[in-house]
């Protein structure tokens, strides 16, 4: 009955990790939508421009975001926070806000907020993924899930620079947003942050 058990586990934490994927994926893919919805609205003149952006946007997101975007975002996740578990008058600790249906995670991603004791202003681990195990597809998973959601809102920007930006700016606000603005905001919220 044990073995059924594990299987049946392990079976959910995999689909788990497909769907999660999956959604990720079709994130991913809206991006064409909107560089065809962005180009639709450009002169001829700028539309090879306007496309180069938003084909840009999701690899300097994505390099921004696994080298300190995730850490900062999700740095604590996997932080157990004991006086959180006593005041709610639970026998154990509690995980901040680990996504504990996408399988184990070990000590990846369990440093403590910082500026805060139970809540936290940003994550400090996780840079450049540092720490993940190659056996820990629910955080590989779960690392895509929310760049590519961090790309959309890289994205939007794009938009209302269309024939107005150079690409050097352009460069420039891609960084800042995967590194440092999304990441920070989405801590305060999703990460265990003060909100």
């Amino acid at each position: 009955m044990q073995e059924l058990q594990t299987s049946v586990d392990a079976l959910t934490v995999n689909a788990n990790i497909l769907w999660v994927l999956l959604a990720g994926f079709m994130v991913f893919f809206m991006q064409a939508g909107f560089a065809l919805v962005e180009v639709g609205f450009t002169r001829a003149k700028n539309v090879a421009h306007t496309m180069m952006m938003n084909a840009m946007v999701f690899c300097i997101g994505a390099v921004g975001y696994w080298i300190c975007g995730f850490a900062f975002q999700f740095g604590a996740v996997n932080h157990t926070y004991p006086a959180t578990a006593i005041s709610a008058g639970q026998s154990s600790p509690t995980w901040a806000f680990s996504p504990v249906t996408l399988g184990a995670w070990g000590d990846s991603l369990s440093t403590g907020l910082r500026l805060g004791e139970q809540w936290g202003l940003i994550g400090l681990s996780g840079f450049f993924l540092q720490g993940v195990t190659l056996g820990a597809a629910g955080i590989f998973a779960f690392f895509i899930f929310q760049m590519v959601f961090m790309d959309t809102a890289a994205t939007i920007p794009t938009g209302s620079g269309a024939e107005r930006i150079k690409f050097i700016g352009f460069v420039l606000m891609g960084f800042w947003v995967s590194m440092l603005i999304y990441p920070i905001i989405g801590n305060w919220v999703w990460g265990g942050g003060w909100l």
